[in-house]
């Protein structure tokens, strides 16, 4: 006899596993805003307004942008990282 039930479960843990692969994401991404590599460290910064959204606006203003603002003493002789920085923070205020 099938579960008439099962379906919702199905559904109910892919959104599960699929919450959980955007925040695993996340989490990696907010670790290479950090990493020393410059590619690394500009992919992340292309993908801030993704951070921004998962986080919320809340977390974003309260974890995201004190961990931003310690960046940019480490990257300020770095022309390119600072120009994405400056333009993907743009995109976050207007999100949030």
């Amino acid at each position: 006899m099938v579960d008439p039930n099962q379906n919702q479960i199905d559904e109910d843990v892919s959104l599960d596993m699929a919450e959980m692969d955007t925040i695993s994401a996340t989490a990696m991404l907010i670790d290479d805003l950090s990493c020393e590599d410059p590619s690394v460290k500009l992919h992340a910064f292309l993908k801030l307004t993704k951070i921004a959204e998962v986080l919320g606006p809340e977390r974003s203003r309260d974890e995201l942008i004190p961990l931003i603002t310690d960046l940019i003493e480490k990257i300020d002789d770095n022309s390119d990282l600072m120009s994405t920085l400056a333009d993907q923070l743009g995109k976050i205020v207007s999100i949030n």
